[in-house]
């Protein structure tokens, strides 16, 4: 009889240390909602924790914003944030889309975006080991024209675009590149974490300011 008495005493307690546990850890659902930070001048920022475990990410610092969406999950106190795009680091950035090979003393480039449209004063350059040759801006056709010299690389560089650094075919007469856009405005998560503590979420990146009033998201809905 003792040692059933002890056994379920045991039991007691274990079932109450497990229940106290739980409790500090809310259920997923709990964190639904949309968290707003503000930092020093000029810099905030939005999550909105959806239902359906997605989530959007919208930033601001001075007049750059961008908006980030994914998807989030809930572990203990811990919340777990992967965003739908995340970084190639083996991407080009580029694509070389058309070449052409006729007798010719220049080498005409053509410089498109993603709808085909070009990009005026887009920068074209040949360099030969670093050193640059020739250069010239595009026109609003995007159309650059280079003589033909002793080069390597081709580059090319044009705003929120990422840059062009192609081998030189000094074969080649004309040649269009589609440029792609950097995801400079885009913040990217891969399973970053976050903690959640009494209503707030706490991003480890943000850092201690004497300037900031806070260093977490507060619930705004």
């Amino acid at each position: 009889m003792q040692s059933l008495f002890k056994t379920t005493s045991f039991l007691s307690v274990l079932w109450l240390l497990v229940s106290c546990t739980a409790s500090k850890s809310p259920p997923a659902e709990s964190v639904v909602g949309e968290y707003n930070y503000t930092g020093i001048y000029g810099v905030g920022s939005t999550i909105n924790l959806k239902a359906n475990h997605t989530f959007e990410f919208t930033w601001q610092t001075g007049l750059i914003f961008g908006t980030t969406t994914g998807i989030w999950k809930k572990k203990g106190s811990r919340l777990l944030l992967h965003s739908d795009l995340q970084p190639d680091p083996t991407a080009k950035g580029y694509e070389l889309v058309r070449t052409q090979k006729l007798p010719s003393d220049s080498l005409l480039v053509r410089l498109v975006e993603s709808e085909g449209y070009g990009l005026w004063l887009a920068n074209c350059w040949l360099t030969k080991e670093g050193e640059v040759l020739e250069g010239a801006a595009a026109d609003e056709n995007g159309m650059v024209r280079l003589p033909k010299l002793e080069a390597d690389s081709i580059h090319v560089s044009y705003l929120e675009y990422r840059d062009i650094n192609h081998p030189y075919d000094p074969s080649l007469s004309f040649m269009t590149f589609k440029m792609e856009e950097e995801k400079a405005c885009y913040e990217f998560f891969t399973n970053e974490i976050w903690r959640f503590r009494k209503g707030r979420l706490y991003d480890p990146s943000i850092k201690r300011h004497r300037y900031a009033k806070k260093r977490y998201y507060e619930r705004s809905n």
